[in-house]
């Protein structure tokens, strides 16, 4: 049986079909536990559900733009979309998604973009002033059909 991991929005409600709109998927991008590291962090990355719930409490708080990039890489061009909402379910992170490049939203649908990558920003400081620990910047995936690109 194929779970899937990715469920995407066929209406932004019950009467209006998204035909012109972008695509909206909601995804597990990450869960508690110890996490590889990076190519530019190579210690592994301990997850907790606290940490996770900071993040989800972070992004609402600061309401600044949180991007899917595509490829991993932070060009324009390579931005996929943008991050709705997220939230804290049984020790997993969702996010729900505005993807808004039709190959990303292609891989997406088709389970060919499974691999998450989360950019988190320690220190970050918002228009008013506040810090916050740790505050998700980016979501970034690339699937094996683009990694030879």
């Amino acid at each position: 049986m194929t779970v899937r991991t990715v469920l995407e929005f066929k209406y932004l409600s019950g009467n209006v079909e998204l035909t012109a709109a972008p695509a909206r998927f909601l995804k597990e991008i990450t869960r508690v536990g110890t996490h590889r590291g990076s190519a530019k962090r190579r210690k592994p990355l301990a997850i907790t559900a606290g940490r996770l719930g900071a993040w989800a409490r972070n992004f609402v708080e600061a309401g600044v733009k949180v991007w899917v990039l595509f490829r991993g890489s932070a060009r324009g061009e390579d931005r996929a979309g943008w991050v709705e909402d997220v939230f804290v379910d049984d020790a997993k992170l969702y996010a729900v998604m505005r993807v808004t490049d039709g190959r990303a939203a292609a891989l997406l649908r088709e389970g060919e973009a499974e691999d998450v990558a989360v950019g988190v920003e320690r220190g970050f400081v918002d228009g008013a002033g506040r810090t916050y620990d740790e505050l998700l910047r980016y979501i970034a995936f690339e699937s094996d059909l683009e990694a030879g690109r």
